[in-house]
């Protein structure tokens, strides 16, 4: 059988062109959209981040002072260490960037809290907040936080992990001490 070289030439190319252009390459790596940056980890005896716009400028202005409540991010690393019974809520502020400024654009960040001890309530430990991206604007302060429950007063860690799009923006945990023994 013939085969006209220059026809064959020509599927062979094509074929090439259409492999390069639609099958992913193993070697380039999906740049992140979003990134987040732990600010602050805090440990409050209050039910509530007390003055929290006093608290947000302090942060955005540089001036915030580390102390037993407002810890931090990475210091000491891995799990913050918390008296279970002086804690009324623990949690996270962050910077949530992202690559894309020239727009207006909304992101949803989904946030799940864990106990290595206790099953948490659904509500609690899985759900979601919106932010609104200005046009231009590329990062927004946000806190996270979790008011310790009776029922969660059991020694072990609390984890913290949030996700922004697809990725993984940020992960922390607390590790309850001195919770008063079952009852």
């Amino acid at each position: 059988m013939i085969i006209n070289s220059r026809a064959a030439t020509s599927v062979v190319g094509l074929t090439a062109l259409l492999l390069l252009s639609v099958a992913p390459s193993g070697s380039h790596a999906r740049e992140p959209r979003y990134e987040g940056t732990q600010l602050v980890r805090f440990v409050l005896a209050t039910e509530k981040i007390p003055n929290y716009e006093e608290y947000r400028e302090s942060i955005i202005d540089g001036t915030l002072t580390y102390d037993d409540e407002y810890r931090h991010p990475h210091v000491p690393p891995g799990p913050a260490p918390i008296d279970c019974e002086k804690t009324g809520r623990l949690g996270v502020t962050f910077l949530l960037q992202r690559k894309t400024r020239f727009h207006p654009e909304t992101v949803t960040t989904y946030v799940f809290w864990t106990h290595s001890n206790v099953e948490m309530d659904k509500r609690v430990a899985a759900h979601n907040h919106q932010r609104h991206f200005k046009d231009g604007e590329n990062g927004v302060i946000m806190s996270e936080s979790l008011q310790l429950t009776d029922a969660m007063r059991v020694n072990g860690t609390i984890s913290l992990r949030i996700v922004a799009g697809r990725q993984e923006i940020l992960t922390n945990s607390f590790v309850l001490n001195s919770c008063p023994a079952a009852r």
